[in-house]
């Protein structure tokens, strides 16, 4: 997010002092929009190195910041859960709190 606000030093001055917000607000009416958009991307850049799976899971299996994924056997959704937080840890996002029935 960018946000540039720009206020005179004087108002008899044309120098300007410009802000920028350098944080995303956490619960800021826009925050849905770029958090998706940071996951694509994220799924996006990492396609090549983590995998074709990992990188349609973020698309197509995320509501903002919720993703719910099935597959068959803890055989298969090892690997499926190291390359997906692997993909997103390259892009500095951390996913967490994976749930299973399996134990």
């Amino acid at each position: 997010m960018l946000l540039r606000v720009t206020s005179f030093k004087d108002k008899s001055q044309a120098e300007k002092i410009e802000y920028r917000m350098k944080v995303h607000l956490f619960g800021a009416a826009s925050y849905p929009g770029r958090a998706i958009f940071g996951l694509h991307q994220a799924a996006k850049d990492g396609e090549e190195t983590w995998g074709k799976e990992a990188a349609e899971f973020i698309p197509k299996d995320f509501y903002v910041d919720y993703g719910i994924k099935f597959v068959k056997s803890s055989k298969e959704a090892i690997p499926f859960i190291n390359n997906s937080t692997g993909m997103c840890a390259d892009a500095g996002l951390r996913l967490h709190k994976w749930s299973s029935n399996c134990r």
